[in-house]
């Protein structure tokens, strides 16, 4: 017996071969990081392995400033400032952007504890001050931001990103920013886009690609700032005070009031407007694989809930898929036009899509193929509400659209006013 016990190996003899087998097949962040705590060997060993690993699934920002994996919805409680008045999801490696209590934002790494200030015009403090100071206030129509980032290269530190405010008047403000150097943000004020009635749609969302700051109103593409690299990400910022410049107007790349739908958004549409339901459409805008991608997401509420009350009741019913697809020999100052090419597939990515929306390959992250991952990121107003009233991911092979998380997480219901549930995309820095 005793000579069998001194043939046992230790953890620490697990061939190194084998151990990075097992590591790049656990999709959550939580499981690598228990899986490096057995033993210093193991630790050491995944800190000088060159490879890179997966990107891990990304977690959910809950009310309460905690954070929820998926689909184990694990809840893993990371410190974060006592002031924190909402959390608006994650940008770059391990950021997260942070409102605090009075207005203020800050980026948060809740792994290292690093934070840095982020200076906003005063248009986002109006915000905040509306809402608490005013209850008359459509809370619905105060507005949002979205995060993007400036970069072409894997995500550091250090890759500068831009936040897009949109203010209670549909206002649009673009702030350029580059951890840790926040002082030399800039506020770039984005005149509002005209449609061919001269209405004054809002952005809907912002994306970087091909070197260019991209935005998106209901079906129509925006070109917002021309030749951004990460060399020349610095000429768009100004040091000392975060003054507002204002831009030259958005260039107009896709004037698009016709596509054509996916059949079975067709006859979705046609279903529900037989039913009593009106629609609603969002969209998001992202960079996959080296195409830039519109997501149309179709919402449904009954006409007969009161208009106030129309986004608190709405739900998801369907996305459409379309590519920006150049069209040749049209070009309008330099800038190339285009149109919207419906797809059907995302090349076996999964699509994570909110305020910073993002691809994964699905089979390296062990996401579903095809797949778009939502949550209910489309009305301010109702924080008291169910959080995960409207999440899900659907399926672009079969339009099926099943829970995000299980009957038990859902049941969930934290407490708090931390804002809407937002994706928080952990690197695995080792």
């Amino acid at each position: 017996m005793a000579a069998r016990r001194r043939q046992c190996s230790s953890w620490s003899d697990f061939l190194p071969e084998l151990l990075n087998l097992v590591l790049r097949r656990l999709p959550s962040l939580a499981d690598r990081v228990r899986l490096r705590a057995v033993c210093r060997p193991w630790r050491d060993h995944v800190r000088l392995e060159q490879q890179p690993l997966p990107p891990p699934l990304p977690w959910l920002t809950l009310l309460d400033g905690t954070f929820l994996s998926f689909p184990d919805a694990e809840v893993h409680c990371l410190p974060l400032p006592g002031d924190t008045h909402r959390c608006h999801g994650s940008v770059g490696n391990n950021w997260l952007f942070i409102e605090h209590t009075g207005g203020r934002c800050s980026l948060t790494n809740p792994f290292s504890k690093a934070a840095v200030p982020v200076r906003l015009p005063s248009v986002y403090n109006m915000w905040h001050r509306h809402e608490e100071t005013d209850a008359a206030y459509p809370k619905a129509l105060l507005g949002y931001l979205k995060l993007v980032l400036l970069s072409s290269s894997p995500p550091s530190p250090h890759s500068p990103f831009a936040v897009l405010t949109v203010d209670s008047e549909c206002g649009n403000n673009v702030c350029i920013i580059q951890p840790p150097m926040m002082a030399s943000s800039s506020t770039f004020r984005v005149p509002k886009p005209s449609d061919h009635e001269g209405k004054k749609p809002f952005i809907l969302d912002v994306a970087f690609f091909d070197g260019k700051l991209y935005a998106l109103t209901q079906r129509k593409l925006f070109v917002v700032l021309d030749n951004i690299d990460d060399s020349n990400a610095n000429h768009y910022k100004a040091g000392g005070s975060p003054e507002t410049l204002v831009i030259p107007p958005m260039k107009c790349i896709v004037d698009s009031d016709s596509i054509k739908h996916d059949p079975r958004t067709a006859a979705c549409l046609s279903a529900f407007a037989n039913q009593g339901y009106e629609r609603g459409f969002w969209g998001y805008l992202v960079e996959s694989r080296g195409r830039l991608l519109y997501v149309s997401r179709l919402l449904g509420v009954l006409s007969s809930v009161p208009e106030e009350s129309k986004l608190e009741h709405a739900r998801t019913l369907s996305f459409d898929l379309f590519e920006f697809e150049v069209e040749a020999d049209l070009t309008t100052n330099n800038t190339a036009r285009g149109q919207w090419k419906r797809v059907s597939s995302v090349g076996g990515q999964a699509l994570f899509v909110g305020k910073h929306s993002k691809s994964l390959p699905a089979s390296e992250c062990r996401a579903q193929e095809d797949c778009i991952y939502f949550m209910h990121d489309y009305d301010r107003g109702g924080l008291d509400s169910d959080p995960f009233r409207d999440c899900g991911v659907f399926n672009m092979r079969n339009g099926m659209i099943t829970p995000l998380l299980p009957q038990t997480a859902m049941a969930v219901q934290p407490q708090g006013d931390a804002g809407r549930p937002a994706w928080f995309f952990p690197a695995d820095e080792a």
